[in-house]
């Protein structure tokens, strides 16, 4: 199961639907992730829109963290090594000014 979740989060071959719907959900997520930044005031719509997108990168964050032994190649230590990496890093930034 931790190999397909991989193969869906990560590039996958052609004619892959789950990857290709995984991909789509997140590029719009990250357009959508844009709108309250672009408003001086906070709104409850807007709220909402922060709150869905960030549980949806908090979740990328875990698939992707759950799959690293397949990324890394590097065994157990894969899990220990992946929140350092550059992707890590950046998605962590992204997650952590919502808190």
């Amino acid at each position: 199961m931790r190999k397909r979740i991989f193969d869906i989060i990560e590039v996958a071959e052609a004619g892959d639907k789950a990857s290709a719907i995984y991909d789509y959900t997140m590029m719009v997520s990250i357009i959508f992730s844009l709108i309250p930044l672009a408003f001086k005031s906070t709104t409850s719509f807007l709220t909402v829109i922060d709150r869905v997108t960030v549980s949806l990168f908090i979740l990328d964050y875990i698939l992707r963290l759950m799959t690293a032994d397949y990324k890394l190649k590097k065994g157990i230590l894969s899990f220990f090594l992946y929140p350092f990496t550059f992707m890590a890093i950046i998605d962590l930034l992204c997650i952590l000014p919502s808190f």
